[in-house]
């Protein structure tokens, strides 16, 4: 008894241990808050700049007062999972402000801050379009960093080799993947280099594109974040057939696996067609345009050019967790929003900026339910194991994908029947829950700023949980993953 209540007690996370940790990381605020207060300032749009300034100069002040105190060399996986959450928490609030000094409400503020920091999308903006230059880009920004760059860079650039580095990047996606180099840290550069260069294709050429060339910009920084956030009130609806194909494209590399593109530069893109997730996410993606158009041609009797075009937006947006849309959602038939629902809940692959439950993990399903399928063909004493994506999967693996769908679940229906509880319809209701879940960013319009605080608080920590599956922020909040000083209040 001795030895486990020993061997519980370490595991569990020491404060110390996550507040200077943090502290570490105050840099890696630093750049997510710095940009947008600069453009802020160059605008002359003194009140959003100096909302930024406030919280800039805070982890300013931070990270010299904590220069002395290393971060812990033996950050344990507690430590490291409520590192990870509260990093997003952190960052979400640092930019609540700004956005309350633009008019939001305390609750809406932080829904938005939230939303952009998660790559969500959903916005409670009762008016985007009067907004200044750099709000918008405020919003792109919070996305770029969220989807990639806020751990990577962190990993990448503050934090030096050791157990420290390894366990934030498992809880960032970078550990144990055999494509990337061994270190963690040269692992992060990797990313943090693929990450940059695809946004600068990306933003050159939506900028080439675009109604508007600064618009293009903050399109495909949102864009390779799989975020969603547009500088129009009407997303992607006013631009160019070219201009969305660009933008969606960026959409479909971020919902990638970033270790599997750097990959091919050992083994080739031949590589990619035999990765059985991307085969099955690609396969999802067609399925759900196939039946977006079928439902439109059923609903009307034909399917125009520029519906099919529609459909292949939403389609892309929706399995890529990306949230942009050309037309409106509300208008869509009941059948299409289940087709979107399905698509939402898988979402894109592990290792890649996209939400959902990843495709990856929708792979070792449908292998367990083969698996459990065969059973019934086998002779009694068999034994069978499950295999998928090319290894064996072990029955603690199938239990945290089990874990994890049942938590998605239950979140879920909570807040489906919340809204109910407000007088929302069902459908649309589920879809724009299983959209925060997922942080897709897709609406039918029942999330909107008229909702009670109560919700939107509640709707906020969905996507805080969504973004980081769940389990990394119940830790932050359960008081029995922490372990308390002899004589400290609990």
């Amino acid at each position: 008894r001795r030895r486990a209540g020993a061997s519980m007690t370490a595991a569990r996370a020491r404060p110390d241990a996550v507040g200077r940790t943090l502290a570490a990381l105050s840099p890696a605020f630093g750049a997510l808050l710095a940009p947008p207060a600069a453009a802020a300032a160059l605008e002359g749009v003194w009140l959003l700049a100096a909302a930024l300034a406030g919280p800039l100069a805070a982890f300013a002040a931070l990270w010299v007062a904590s220069r002395r105190a290393a971060p812990p060399s033996d950050l344990r996986l507690s430590e490291a999972l409520i590192v990870a959450a509260a990093a997003f928490a952190l960052a979400a609030l640092a930019a609540a402000p700004a956005f309350r000094a633009l008019g939001m409400s305390p609750a809406a503020a932080l829904f938005e801050a939230v939303s952009g920091i998660t790559t969500t999308g959903l916005s409670l903006a009762r008016d985007p379009d009067a907004w200044p230059v750099s709000a918008h880009f405020l919003r792109a920004w919070l996305q770029w960093c969220g989807g990639l760059a806020f751990l990577a860079s962190a990993l990448a650039l503050l934090i030096g080799p050791g157990a420290l580095a390894r366990r934030l990047g498992a809880e960032a996606g970078l550990g144990g993947t055999e494509a990337l180099p061994a270190s963690t840290r040269t692992r992060a550069r990797a990313l943090l280099k693929l990450y940059a260069a695809l946004t600068v294709l990306f933003a050159a050429a939506a900028a080439a594109v675009a109604s508007d060339p600064i618009d293009g910009v903050l399109l495909a920084l949102s864009g390779i974040s799989t975020g969603g956030f547009a500088p129009d009130s009407t997303s992607l609806i006013d631009e160019s057939r070219l201009a969305q194909a660009v933008v969606m494209s960026s959409c479909l590399v971020g919902a990638l696996s970033f270790p599997l593109l750097i990959s091919v530069r050992r083994t080739g893109l031949a590589a990619i067609p035999r990765d059985p997730a991307l085969r099955l996410w690609l396969g999802l993606t067609l399925l759900t345009f196939v039946a977006l158009v079928g439902f439109e041609a059923l609903r009307s009797g034909a399917a125009d050019p520029a519906r099919i075009a529609h459909s292949a937006v939403t389609a892309v947006s929706a399995i890529t967790t990306a949230g942009y849309a050309s037309e409106s959602m509300a208008a869509l038939p009941a059948a299409s929003l289940a087709a979107l629902l399905l698509a939402m809940v898988v979402g894109g692959d592990v290792g890649s900026t996209a939400g959902g439950l990843k495709a990856t993990r929708a792979v070792v399903a449908l292998a367990a339910l083969r698996l459990t399928a065969a059973h019934a063909a086998n002779p009694p004493g068999a034994v069978t194991h499950l295999r998928a994506l090319g290894q064996r999967i072990r029955g603690g693996e199938l239990a945290a994908l089990a874990g994890l769908a049942a938590v998605y679940a239950l979140t879920a229906g909570l807040l489906w029947i919340g809204l109910l509880a407000l007088g929302a319809e069902a459908l649309p209701a589920l879809f724009d829950v299983v959209s925060a879940l997922s942080t897709v960013g897709l609406s039918t319009g029942v999330l909107g700023p008229d909702l009670p605080d109560w919700m939107l608080l509640a709707l906020s920590l969905a996507m805080l949980m969504g973004r980081l599956e769940f389990f990394a922020v119940l830790a932050l909040f359960n008081p029995r993953m922490w372990t308390w000083p002899k004589g400290t209040a609990r």
